[in-house]
């Protein structure tokens, strides 16, 4: 299994996590030109919600999300984006389901077409165009455990497992602590599959993915079955690299609970609240739906 480094910020957390673990895993990011770190944190609360719809399993989920009818009748929501670089062309729709065994991400990113690389190693995914869906099914759901999952446009994934030994919490300014001793595992599990889709939406030519997350097979800590009722923590996550005549590229990221660029490893309070809807769902306060 090839590891690459980590930034620097990373790579304090983790020479810090070396003192209170035994062992220490390298991370799944390396160095960037985004300015990670430099956007504060305003409030960490997340007083929104998302919900899953219940669809029958795989051969019903894993369709093309703009035509499909079941994704068609989903609830969708917007990802939004803080950066003045956001194209104003480009959107991303997003939308979840369970079944049985599984979580369902759908992803519809407008703009313009996705830079990649495809013979990027998959722990270099990240440098690139990409989504991301980070998510939370541990029993605390303190952000002790969570997991990382970067799909290319074409499918490819990089799957992270990451842990720490304390839950991470904000500075006591507010802001986001990228000093977060954390440790991350690669993981891989074939059950997981992507299907990749091209359309149209709004008269915007879309790059569209179907992620099957099965939550049954996880790493142990977060290992479930979905029900209705269950309560999760997830956030999901649009890298857009935009080149740049000179200089580094640019970063731009959009997000459906707002976190700064590439700082949601430190910060998994920011996830938002993922309801698996059904008749004990209750009333919640919902983010708003997609237009």
């Amino acid at each position: 299994m090839k590891w690459t480094g980590v930034t620097t910020l990373k790579m304090l957390g983790v020479v810090v996590l070396a003192i209170s673990l035994i062992s220490v895993w390298p991370g799944c990011k390396g160095s960037s030109t985004s300015g990670a770190g430099s956007a504060a944190a305003a409030s960490h609360a997340v007083p929104v919600a998302v919900e899953a719809a219940r669809v029958g399993g795989f051969s019903a989920a894993m369709h093309n999300p703009i035509i499909d009818p079941f994704w068609r009748d989903t609830t969708w929501y917007t990802l939004g984006s803080p950066s003045p670089y956001a194209p104003p062309s480009a959107a991303t729709r997003v939308a979840v389901a369970y079944s049985r065994t599984s979580l369902y991400v759908a992803f519809v990113c407008t703009g313009p077409p996705p830079w990649f690389n495809p013979a990027a190693a998959r722990s270099d995914l990240w440098k690139y165009d990409c989504s991301e869906i980070w998510l939370d099914s541990s029993r605390l759901q303190n952000g002790t455990n969570f997991y990382e999952i970067a799909i290319a446009p074409d499918g490819r994934v990089n799957e992270v497992w990451h842990r720490a030994a304390v839950p991470p919490k904000p500075t006591r300014a507010g802001g986001i602590n990228l000093a977060q001793p954390f440790s991350l595992i690669p993981w891989r599990d074939r059950t997981l599959k992507v299907k990749t889709y091209h359309g149209i939406w709004r008269r915007q030519p879309a790059w569209e993915l179907v992620v099957r997350v099965p939550l049954a097979r996880m790493p142990r800590p977060l290992r479930l079955l979905p029900r209705a009722g269950r309560r999760l923590r997830l956030n999901l996550i649009r890298y857009q690299w935009q080149p740049r005549r000179h200089g580094p590229r640019r970063l731009v990221q959009y997000s459906l609970f707002s976190v700064p660029p590439e700082e949601q490893a430190f910060a998994p309070y920011r996830m938002g609240r993922l309801v698996l809807a059904g008749p004990s769902t209750g009333n919640l306060a919902l983010a708003k739906p997609a237009n």
